[in-house]
């Protein structure tokens, strides 16, 4: 699940989900859009001049509905979740390319280990040229002066160095013997970034706190501590991280 209100973001959403070693067939993408009307039209005018840019079968951009005045991601995440299918959820933000085995590695967590899903890292990197002027018929789908294909996003992370390594300050738990990954206490869950969470624990705890709506970025960082309350746990593959803009 991704919501946005952004221009630009989806040729990182695209092409990175695409490169996914996790079967397509296997997972569902769900966007949760803010800008629905100006992106669908985008996209419409995009698909005439490139058939390529057509979402999959598996992609779902909707409408959020009762737009609020205020940051309203606890709001939108879980109107999400009201369209989900998927035993497992994953949440990004936007502007962000998942590593190519990120679903993979979450999807095996969860199998491998009952009663735990995954937390990851991620880089985040300074934003690369935007185009100028901008085109404002395609403005929706990229707004960086090289579309984020994965031959280019290969190139950019090699490029350029992150400005910061997000690793949740170093906290984590005990290892996990025999394997590579660590215990992850629920107050470092920051959903959206790298973070998976069974949706049978989500309807547990109620979803998203929207009373934290109106706030900062992560808005519900709680989220992580019901579910350990609610008796689910977290691990983290240090290996697995994902490359943010911005």
């Amino acid at each position: 699940i991704i919501v946005t209100v952004r221009m630009g973001g989806f040729d990182l959403l695209y092409h990175g989900l695409n490169a996914q070693t996790f079967p397509q067939e296997d997972f569902e993408v769900i966007i949760v859009d803010s800008c629905y009307a100006e992106r669908r039209a985008a996209m419409e005018n995009l698909q005439v001049v490139n058939p390529t840019t057509l979402l999959p079968a598996n992609w779902f951009h909707i409408e959020l509905p009762d737009k609020l005045d205020y940051y309203d991601a606890c709001f939108a995440n879980n109107y999400g979740l009201r369209m989900a299918r998927g035993e497992l959820v994953v949440f990004l933000t936007d502007n962000i390319w998942p590593e190519p085995k990120f679903l993979e590695r979450h999807w095996q967590i969860y199998t491998n280990f009952p009663g735990y899903s995954m937390c990851g890292y991620c880089d985040r990197y300074e934003l690369p040229s935007i185009k100028f002027p901008l085109d404002w018929q395609n403005c929706w789908w990229s707004i960086y002066e090289h579309e984020f294909t994965a031959e280019f996003a290969a190139k950019y992370w090699d490029a350029v160095p992150p400005y910061y390594r997000e690793r949740k300050g170093g906290i984590r738990g005990a290892a996990v013997p025999g394997s590579p990954y660590f215990e992850m206490p629920g107050d470092m869950f920051y959903a959206a970034l790298n973070e998976s969470i069974p949706m049978s624990v989500l309807k547990d705890i109620n979803g998203w706190n929207e009373d934290l709506d109106g706030g900062y970025g992560c808005a519900d960082i709680e989220l992580g501590m019901r579910a350990n309350l609610a008796g689910h746990k977290f691990l983290t593959f240090p290996d697995s991280i994902n490359n943010k803009l911005g």
